[in-house]
């Protein structure tokens, strides 16, 4: 399922227009990059509500929410890339304090930078949040707003993240994931003039001899679509007349007859 996502900023805009004054509390932002398979986001909002929105947001909640309903109520995804499966859970206390949970896997997340033979390098870049707007990187205050990023100890940093974190740890475990984590951690109000953070990973050795591996390899060594093309139709012919081929080269490399010498 592909899914155009829009700013949050657009779900304030929303939720104002519709007669709401939510309170936006906290905003919790995961993303959890795995050593194998596809990068997860877990977001949690707290949010604070009257008598009138309790009821809308129950009513609104309570059955399969869409996401263009997330973001009407200013709950939507904070990462603006195609999500394959999203979740989405909530608590509605009796006091108008409601906490959503929203869960997704995205898997252009992470952005191919180098390649370094048996390892790459790639990048989680500020321009797929909703936080960078005219160049500007902005965690809010209001709510107050943090950032993880776990990923495997096998990752090495290249560089410096920019900006720095507030915090970096190391997680023993990581329900349903093997081995140690990272985890770096930036909070608001942060204001940066752009934000990027660069891991240096290995291959998977059976990545490597896939058709999806060579294909991605393909695409970053030939990054131009006419050389790309290029190269597989070179290949694609070497394969159909193949036997020609071998034919010719049997004949070039065959050795010449060995001549009696004159006695």
């Amino acid at each position: 399922m592909k899914f155009e996502l829009v700013s949050l900023v657009l779900g304030f805009v929303l939720v104002s227009s519709l007669g709401f004054s939510v309170e936006y509390i906290a905003h919790d932002i995961t993303l959890l990059i795995p050593a194998m398979g596809t990068p997860t986001v877990s977001e949690v909002y707290q949010i604070g509500l009257n008598s009138t929105e309790k009821k809308v947001f129950s009513r609104d909640f309570s059955s399969n929410i869409t996401l263009s309903k997330l973001i009407s109520w200013g709950t939507g995804p904070s990462f603006k890339v195609d999500i394959t499966k999203y979740h989405v859970s909530y608590v509605l206390g009796e006091g108008g304090f409601a906490q959503v949970n929203l869960q997704y896997t995205a898997k252009n997340l992470l952005h191919k930078l180098k390649d370094l033979g048996n390892s790459e390098v790639i990048a989680v870049e500020g321009k797929d949040m909703v936080f960078y707007h005219n160049g500007s990187f902005v965690l809010p205050m209001k709510p107050v707003t943090q950032l993880m990023i776990q990923f495997p100890k096998s990752y090495r940093i290249e560089g410096m993240p920019q900006p720095r974190p507030d915090e970096e740890r190391v997680l023993a475990s990581i329900p349903g994931y093997l081995g140690e984590f990272y985890e770096y951690t930036w909070r608001g109000p942060l204001s940066s003039s752009g934000f990027e953070i660069k891991f240096i990973r290995p291959k998977l050795i059976q990545n490597q001899f896939t058709w999806a591996g060579m294909w991605e390899d393909l695409k970053y060594r030939f990054g131009n679509p006419l050389y790309l093309a290029a190269i597989i139709i070179i290949i694609i012919l070497i394969y159909i007349y193949r036997r020609q081929i071998i034919d010719l080269l049997k004949e070039v490399f065959a050795e010449e007859p060995i001549l009696d010498e004159e006695s």
